[in-house]
């Protein structure tokens, strides 16, 4: 996968397909004060009156024409927070990989269930916490920045739209061949299975989902799992980022947070971006990276790891390659802000 940087388009095409129903004034709020990373010029373009899928399939359409770079729905009821929009490029911008990530809203119903889906027929997806990045097969199409380079890739396909809904309820040979796929899933189905992109949900993007009718807004329960916070139960707080770290760093007196990359594999308490820890600033007394390298430092890794970090704290990183620990000493204490000078920088070579 290559990015064109010849492309004349618009950076952004935010699209609404909409009935024209009433918008609550949060919406209204909300869709005032999204504002795109700096240097990003935006088109707009709303779709009245159209079945949702076509309306979808006619903004996807004006998009590619267009020759933009990313493409945001946003339903007329979801209602996102003011970061989304600088989250979400963000998110993509990182890995090229990445052809569709999405904010997190959930069902107009009581008990309120998250539209993220990790698998087809499997019901909501409930094993993450706020703030987590991780991959999935399906989220709800009304907060989504979509890659406009999958849309072309998935144009190619003339005998297939883009978005559909799938409705069929048919009998062959005495068996029961229903099947029934909103737009969002039907469109998620096709990138996973005739694309490399993958989707991704960012856990940190927790919108309301209005019903305008019953002046009702719904949210992801609080008592729910993604919502539940860790416990402090000790003095000093850890964190291990990860993998390949012994045990012998830490004692009965921290609390252990494990931290893995989105396409790691492990049991993990969080799954994220190393430069996009869901983490307060100055939280932990101590941070352990598994293996270290000057790589990780072009990426502006260590400054969000120095940013968690208290000022008191220590950053212990494992190193495969003794020779190159003066010179990364070097880069990450230059690295180090004014007030937090008294960290202290451990590495750890890795026999």
């Amino acid at each position: 996968m290559s990015q064109n940087l010849n492309r004349k388009g618009p950076g952004l095409v935010i699209g609404i397909p909409t009935l024209g129903r009433p918008v609550p004034l949060d919406w209204a709020l909300a869709f005032k004060g999204m504002n795109p990373p700096i240097n990003y010029n935006v088109n707009f373009n709303l779709v009245f009156g159209q079945q949702v899928a076509e309306a979808r399939n006619v903004i996807a359409k004006a998009a590619i024409e267009a020759d933009a770079r990313y493409l945001f729905f946003l339903g007329d009821d979801v209602v996102p927070p003011a970061h989304c929009l600088r989250q979400l490029i963000f998110r993509m911008e990182q890995d090229e990989t990445i052809g569709m990530v999405g904010g997190v809203y959930s069902t107009k119903c009581d008990p309120s269930a998250p539209l993220v889906f990790q698998g087809n027929g499997q019901g909501s997806y409930w094993d993450w916490k706020i703030g987590e990045f991780f991959k999935c097969t399906g989220l709800g199409m009304d907060c989504n920045l979509i890659k406009v380079d999958l849309l072309k890739e998935l144009s190619k396909n003339t005998e297939k739209p883009l978005f559909k809904t799938v409705d069929g309820d048919n009998f062959l040979d005495g068996i029961n061949k229903a099947e029934m796929w909103t737009e969002d899933l039907y469109f998620c189905q096709r990138v996973l299975e005739e694309t490399s992109y993958s989707i991704y949900c960012d856990g940190s993007i927790i919108c309301d989902h209005w019903d305008v009718y019953a002046n009702k807004k719904y949210r992801i329960p609080a008592n729910s799992l993604p919502m539940r916070i860790k416990a402090v139960r000790h003095q000093y707080k850890a964190l291990l980022i990860g993998h390949d770290i012994p045990h012998h760093f830490i004692d009965e007196n921290f609390d252990v947070t494990t931290v893995g990359a989105s396409d790691m594999e492990g049991d993990w308490d969080y799954r994220c971006q190393f430069n996009n820890l869901p983490f307060e600033m100055d939280e932990f007394d101590l941070v352990v990276r598994g293996i270290g390298n000057s790589e990780e430092l072009i990426k502006g890794w260590y400054e969000e790891w120095i940013r968690v970090l208290k000022p008191s704290g220590r950053l212990i990183i494992r190193v495969d390659d003794i020779f190159n620990e003066k010179r990364l000493a070097d880069a990450i204490i230059a690295i180090v802000p004014e007030g937090k000078k008294e960290i202290c920088i451990t590495f750890d070579p890795i026999k």
